[in-house]
């Protein structure tokens, strides 16, 4: 709803009924499927409802990779220059810092949302 057209999701999760009450992408018929790939179909979903038929906008472009984002023959430095911007959500430090490097390396800006887990 934002106004991005075009959008990558990369996740190597599937989701798990843990995820519902807390991704609101998520149904229970989604259950042991690729995070990205629903989430993907989703969005489009919604914004096809919204804002998929005003010919004043681009088509709307939502491509999900099913992988770990740390697979450097897939998410490189050139596969980063793609984007105008990275959203990041991850958990995991390792993966974290990865995409942190890749931005600087590909002078694309990150907006890091991620969390540790970890309180005080």
């Amino acid at each position: 709803m934002s106004g991005f057209r075009h959008c990558a999701t990369i996740d190597m999760d599937t989701i798990d009924v843990s995820n519902l009450n807390r991704q609101l992408l998520f149904r229970s018929q989604h259950v042991g499927k690729s995070k990205c790939e629903v989430a993907c179909t989703v969005a489009m979903e919604m914004m096809g409802e919204n804002f998929g038929n005003d010919e004043s906008l681009q088509p709307l472009s939502y491509k999900a990779y099913h992988g770990n984002v740390c697979d450097n023959s897939q998410f490189n430095v050139h596969f980063v220059k793609q984007y105008d911007l990275v959203l990041n959500a991850l958990d995991n430090v390792t993966a974290r810092r990865r995409v942190n490097r890749l931005c600087l390396a590909a002078g694309v800006p990150l907006v890091e949302a991620g969390t540790t887990g970890r309180c005080c």
